[in-house]
């Protein structure tokens, strides 16, 4: 790190100075008083210098008090004093060569120091450099971020190599289903458990049940999160409809999740376990009609109707209920809550409600999605407590089933939290990576921007890849510079969009270059002059960043000069 090279006088400057003036008065008053006094005796010049040491340790303490050795003792120590004056006061707050800025490109031994021995515990970037998982060591996070236009090798020059060989539980984004096909024969040999939720081809998912993971101490905010993710990725991309009815569908959604995660019945000894579907089927069992418009004799009306009639002997007294079910009576509550707030509307709007929350819930209605979503073999709780890969396989062509995919990624990041935190020490017993490839396609993760900031000290870290620093502000807006920030790597592999180019340019910094002149005019009494001064370049432009080789790529990591090295092979 650059340093200015200006020098304060303080109090350390100052005591020294001082001494410095006595011990320049003390050798010349002694100096002089031995020069005199030796010339008086009769001694030679020449034998002055030799004699002097002797002359001082004779009377060590003794200081001349004749008026010419005090002048030139107090001569001596005054052009000390100058010395010191002209030093401080003519320094000036100088950078040489970095005057205009300091930015320059790292070498792969400015990183050797937080390298670990085994390829097991690094996070490869490129070719010559890797981070260790260890961060105290690193005293850095490992959130990345990767970006690369199509074609610069996101997946083959990064993710591919990292999942092969990285020692921890990983999730992993895979577009198109390209990564287990060349993965998944190798981390099983290496003794990972390999598990995949195909949103490509359905009939060959692994089943996944968001409300297995749901936070036991805390389940109604991870039932309104749910709800949440789900509003949010079915809202079309250009969305600004009034927002009241997003609302509406939101607190509907969220009083059938709460329904469907008591067990309803309520009064069942062993209620089934709650499945999406089933919040479909509460969801098909409503209806109203505009002719009476204070009807309330559909299915799910009755149902609440009886959790009602529940609540209130449950409040009357506590006590005639078991104690598991104190927790289900709350979430019971909740639920009927958030459902008067839907009944409120007059009858129009609540049809309006039920049938725009139908459309945003079709998808759930397809054979093989309930066949998914029915169970769950994905055990994302055994994340960080074993070496498992768990792919999330996400077609290219479609958006259909993204929020099934954000979803997972919710219960992936909610429920290691809570299990770190409920570790001893609060951190899993093996680091938990996500790859999250193809960021921008896979919907938009509730409070995103809170959980890059908070994984680190639970032994959790992402990898966030997309396409182009555009991508990213469009999906979180103000909330990007958030996540961005919390990313202590970046990692760019290529691309040519604008925006992209010129931030980058600027991550990178200036440097300081020196500018020759040269004037020259013709005539009688022609001249010529040659100036040279430093100024202020971009280590990169913009188009250089656009023009950067395919096989090479550019590396920022906090606190450290930024490196331009050649791609990881895979």
């Amino acid at each position: 790190m650059a340093r200015s090279s200006k020098k304060r006088f303080g109090i350390g400057s100052l005591i020294a100075t001082i001494l410095g003036m006595l011990a320049a008065f003390y050798v010349a008053n002694r100096a002089s008083e031995h020069t005199r006094t030796s010339l008086a005796e009769g001694a030679r010049i020449g034998d002055l210098l030799e004699t002097f040491p002797g002359f001082i340790l004779g009377d060590a303490w003794s200081v001349s008090t004749e008026q010419l050795d005090l002048i030139i003792g107090g001569a001596a120590a005054g052009l000390v004093m100058l010395i010191v004056l002209y030093a401080y006061g003519a320094n000036r707050n100088t950078r040489p060569g970095e005057e205009q800025g300091s930015a320059a490109w790292g070498s792969p031994r400015d990183l050797s120091r937080y390298r670990d021995k085994s390829p097991g515990r690094e996070l490869t970037f490129t070719a010559t450099e890797a981070l260790s998982v260890d961060t105290r060591k690193t005293r850095r996070n490992l959130n990345v971020l990767c970006l690369g236009a199509s074609g610069t090798g996101k997946t083959r020059s990064y993710v591919l190599p990292n999942l092969t060989k990285l020692d921890a539980s990983t999730a992993v984004t895979d577009p198109k289903g390209e990564i287990m096909r060349a993965t998944e024969a190798g981390l099983r040999a290496r003794g990972n458990q390999v598990r995949a939720l195909n949103l490509i081809d359905l009939k060959n998912s692994a089943r996944y049940n968001p409300f297995w993971y749901f936070n036991p101490e805390e389940p109604e905010t991870s039932i309104a999160q749910l709800a949440e993710c789900i509003i949010a990725n079915t809202s079309g991309k250009d969305s600004k409809g009034d927002a009241f009815w997003e609302r509406a569908e939101r607190a509907l959604l969220t009083a059938l999740i709460a329904m469907e995660w008591t067990g309803a019945p309520y009064d069942q000894e062993e209620a089934p376990h709650p499945t999406l579907p089933g919040v479909l089927d509460i969801h098909k069992g409503m209806g109203g009609s505009e002719e009476n418009k204070d009807q309330r004799d559909s299915p799910t009306d009755i149902l609440f109707a009886a959790a009602r009639d529940a609540i209130e002997l449950w409040q009357e007294d506590p006590t005639q209920f078991r104690d598991e079910d104190q927790d289900r009576m709350k979430v019971l509550d909740y639920a009927c809550r958030q459902y008067r707030l839907y009944e409120q509307g007059p009858v129009e709007t609540r049809l309006s409600v039920v049938i725009s929350l139908g459309v945003r819930l079709a998808p759930l209605d397809m054979h093989d999605v309930r066949q998914i979503l029915s169970g769950d073999d994905m055990a994302i709780d055994r994340l960080g407590f074993e070496k498992t890969t768990l792919f999330v396989q996400i077609p290219d062509t479609h958006a259909t089933f993204r929020f099934i995919a954000a979803m997972f990624w919710q219960s992936v990041f909610e429920h290691t939290v809570y299990q770190a935190d409920h570790e001893e020490g609060g951190q899993l017993p093996i680091m938990v990576h996500a790859f999250l490839d193809e960021f921008a396609n896979i919907g938009m993760i509730p409070q995103f921007e809170r959980v890059i900031a908070t994984i680190r000290s639970r032994g959790i870290s992402a990898s966030i890849i997309v396409q182009s620093h555009s991508q990213g502000k469009a999906m979180f807006r103000d909330d990007w510079e958030t996540i961005e920030g919390n990313c202590d790597t970046i990692l760019f592999l290529g691309g040519n969009e604008l925006s992209t180019k010129e931030w980058m340019s600027k991550q990178l910094g200036n440097e300081t270059i020196t500018m020759q002149e040269t004037s020259q005019t013709y005539g009688m009494n022609g001249s010529w002059s040659k100036n040279t001064r430093t100024v202020k370049r971009l280590l990169m432009e913009p188009d250089e960043v656009g023009r950067l080789d395919n096989d090479y790529a550019i590396l920022m990591i906090r606190g450290m000069r930024p490196f331009m090295s050649r791609k990881t092979a895979a």
